[in-house]
């Protein structure tokens, strides 16, 4: 509450008349003062005729302050002099009047603590809002609301409003303690965590028991302390540990939304990792609820998309980034080559088709190739045209994928630029089954398929012809 500064008259205490008269002045005085609505100076001039006056005389000159500090929002001071009012002068409706709304203005102020403490940010500045319909239009609002107001700024995430108030007070005082833990507070909050250290050392210097300086202090190395730990622990490849000390970072303060989007981010990194896409997916989701304008949020979301073939989200997102920073060439590189990667997922999977990696090696994809040809071959299906289909597109998936150049063209993206020509795509599937044969992969029991082609000649080694399956039961898979 806000200090009183008394105006000491110097007169001859013998004198009761002339002291009298010299308190009476001075109420007379604050009256101007109030009449003016300078309610500062009002006080000061009642606050001497406290000092000088005594009985009922005294009781009035209470009231006359109590009525200056209710003005100023100053409601436990107010209720102070009301209450001393009424020991002088009892019975009197206008103090116990006082005595109430100073009760009320209390009430009010502490329901706007208790929904602050509640994270009820609009409930919180409307009871602050009514508190300041009571006082006059032209006093200031006492300190302690308007850092209540920014506490509660804060709560809301309005740090730009809850910067306002601190600087505000800096610029009156820089060495205003409760000032320099707000600008602490907002700059923590803001995730600039080096410059709120910088605020709380400051003002534990000039206030070493001041105890949010010291929460805060202690909250914020803790917060440094473990995220640098998790950085050390990634550089170091301990993937495990890096990321158990972020989420260790995160429970620290649920609160500090912009270091805690940062966190998320790493952690997410570690997840890419540690081969959980999903997982990184999720963490870097709530980095950007968080601050959606995180560029590098974007770019590791970017990348897991990519882990989990959401070619569509990963271009996306890359977007995004550019969007926010397009000075980055780097970005543009990285749209260019997933935006190649979207168009190759939009044509047939030669691999997919076949049912194996594309890290697949050349034996692994001719003993793909063979198994499913068996399974899907014209003999086998008579009169099947999904199975037809099927052995024609097994068929230009082989003839792809085994010749090294057209599979390294398809791997690469050249065919898209350049079309597929003659490189596997409109190849006749028995010729490359012959082309199979030819290169001495065998390996089709009984003998495998007859080099002369399918139609009409079947499978000449078990019998097998374009009349039916006589032999079915011998075929050998």
């Amino acid at each position: 509450m806000t200090d009183v500064e008394s105006k000491h008259v110097e007169t001859p205490m013998s004198d009761k008349a002339t002291v009298e008269q010299i308190a009476e002045e001075q109420k007379a005085v604050g009256n101007d003062y109030y009449r003016k609505k300078n309610f500062s100076e009002a006080i000061k001039a009642y606050t001497s005729a406290i000092e000088l006056g005594t009985g009922t005389a005294k009781g009035v000159y209470y009231s006359n302050r109590a009525a200056a500090y209710m003005l100023m929002g100053e409601f436990e001071l107010a209720l102070s002099d009301a209450k001393q009012s009424d020991r002088y002068n009892s019975n009197v409706p206008k103090t116990h009047a006082r005595i109430r709304q100073a009760m009320e203005g209390l009430s009010v102020l502490n329901e706007a603590e208790v929904y602050l403490k509640n994270k009820q940010g609009g409930l919180a500045l409307n009871a602050l809002d009514r508190l300041h319909r009571r006082l006059d239009g032209a006093a200031k609002p006492p300190a302690l609301w308007s850092y209540l107001r920014a506490r509660v700024y804060i709560c809301q995430n309005d740090l730009s409003q809850a910067q306002k108030i601190a600087l505000g007070f800096l610029r009156e005082n820089p060495r205003n303690v409760e000032a320099l833990v707000l600008r602490g507070q907002v700059l923590y909050y803001s995730g600039e965590n080096a410059k709120a250290i910088t605020h709380f050392q400051e003002a534990l210097k000039l206030d070493p028991d001041c105890a949010s300086a010291k929460t805060f202090f202690k909250r914020v190395r803790s917060l440094e302390n473990t995220k640098a730990q998790g950085n050390d622990a990634f550089k170091q490849g301990k993937l495990d540990k890096a990321k158990e000390l972020y989420s260790k970072a995160l429970d620290i303060d649920v609160d500090n939304k912009f270091t805690n989007a940062k966190l998320y981010m790493n952690r997410a990194t570690v997840l890419l990792k540690l081969k959980k896409p999903e997982e990184a997916l999720n963490d870097s989701n709530k980095a950007l609820e968080i601050d959606s304008g995180y560029v590098k949020g974007f770019k590791t979301r970017a990348k897991a998309h990519e882990a989990l073939e959401q070619w569509e989200d990963a271009v996306r997102d890359i977007q995004s980034a550019i969007d926010l920073d397009s000075g980055d060439s780097s970005l543009r590189q990285e749209l260019r080559r997933l935006q190649l990667e979207l168009k190759k997922s939009q044509r047939k999977d030669h691999y997919k088709i076949l049912g194996v990696s594309k890290n697949a090696t050349d034996a692994e994809i001719k003993k793909a190739y063979r198994k499913m040809a068996l399974v899907y071959h014209p003999d086998k299906n008579a009169g099947d045209e999904k199975a037809e289909a099927k052995f024609k597109e097994i068929g230009e998936a082989y003839g792809i994928l085994s010749d090294p150049e057209s599979r390294r063209r398809f791997d690469s993206g050249a065919d898209l630029e350049g079309g597929m020509g003659a490189e596997g795509a409109g190849m006749d599937p028995y010729d490359i089954l012959r082309t199979y044969q030819a290169s001495g992969a065998g390996g089709f029991p009984g003998g495998g398929f007859g080099a002369g082609g399918f139609p009409g000649g079947g499978f000449y080694s078990q019998g097998f012809s374009t009349g039916g399956y006589p032999g079915f039961s011998s075929f050998q898979f």
